[in-house]
């Protein structure tokens, strides 16, 4: 049931593979995923953390890495402004994941002008 939840936060989010943080816990060691946040899925009720993997970890780190982080953590602590800049930063740039870096600031950018009452880092994702 998750795993077809990830599905359509595939086609809302921009990505192509995206797994949760139990997914991400059990490969730490032998590959290296992106935090995209932490969500309620359609029809759940406990928040997840999504991650898209993006190589071994014996592969070089992308360049964009350590940005993609702070940007996640910036949105993650309501920084919306700052979290937008970055993923706007990101979204300029080439990879498997501009298109979700353009969506995150989208919603960054959406954040920052009416930031979510009680704002606890988690986002709810609302369609199948």
């Amino acid at each position: 049931n998750v795993a077809l939840r990830l599905e359509s936060a595939n086609k809302q989010l921009g990505t192509s593979l995206l797994v949760s943080d139990a997914i991400r816990d059990l490969t730490i060691d032998s590959h290296r995923c992106v935090p995209l946040g932490r969500v309620i899925l359609k029809g759940k009720r406990d928040a997840i953390g999504l991650f898209a993997p993006v190589g071994l970890r014996t592969a070089p780190t992308p360049g964009w890495f350590d940005a993609a982080e702070a940007a996640q953590a910036a949105f993650a602590a309501g920084n919306f402004s700052g979290a937008a800049e970055a993923y706007g930063a990101l979204a300029t740039g080439t990879g498997p994941l501009v298109d979700c870096f353009a969506h995150l600031a989208a919603v960054s950018r959406r954040h920052a002008a009416a930031p979510p009452a009680d704002w606890r880092g988690i986002r709810r994702l609302d369609e199948k």
